[in-house]
């Protein structure tokens, strides 16, 4: 897959991504460096990271359950520092201790994720869009995560003809107040 790097600014581009089996679709990095890329399905894995800069890849695709993730995948950087990800079938997930957990499967085919309040270290709620059933808002309580789905919209745009089109990313403004944040959704 094409995976390109610059050290100034993007005057100059070097190339990455060794071990890198398949198209890169994401991209986040982390306070320390580390690089997280979601790839379309491949056999050996969709999540790999690196720890030099980009220039080579090592697979991140294992479950706590001991199966690999082979599905398209979102990874996002959250405020906590941890990185969690948007999956097609999975839901959304974070890692830990080398390997993904479920936070909730409720949003199942995820597309891309935003989390709220802005600004904040930890995330009390976390917006994913998904391909097929609108946004699910995810809630943080203590050590666990609650999902539920929000209020679709009353009136949809004309343009949509009269049903709910597959999302695929969602951002909220910063400067808004954090209980009644400005959200934006792109879709198909």
């Amino acid at each position: 897959g094409l995976f390109y790097f610059s050290k100034d600014g993007g005057t100059s581009w070097q190339k990455g991504g060794a071990g890198l089996p398949t198209t890169p679709l994401a991209i986040a990095v982390t306070k320390d460096g580390e690089i997280w890329v979601g790839t379309s399905p491949h056999q050996q894995g969709s999540v790999w990271r690196s720890n030099n800069g980009g220039v080579s890849f090592t697979r991140a695709s294992q479950h706590a359950d001991g199966s690999l993730i082979k599905i398209p995948a979102r990874p996002k950087l959250g405020p906590d520092g941890k990185i969690y990800l948007a999956t097609l079938g999975k839901g959304v997930m974070r890692w830990q201790n080398d390997a993904w957990y479920t936070i909730t499967d409720k949003a199942k085919y995820a597309t891309d994720l935003a989390f709220a309040p802005v600004g904040s270290t930890s995330p009390t709620t976390i917006l994913a869009t998904t391909n097929n059933d609108w946004v699910w808002s995810i809630r943080k309580t203590g050590n666990a995560f609650v999902a539920t789905k929000m209020p679709t919209p009353t009136r949809l745009p004309q343009e949509w003809n009269g049903k709910l089109p597959p999302l695929t990313a969602v951002a909220i403004d910063p400067n808004t107040p954090a209980d009644k944040p400005l959200i934006w959704l792109t879709g198909a």
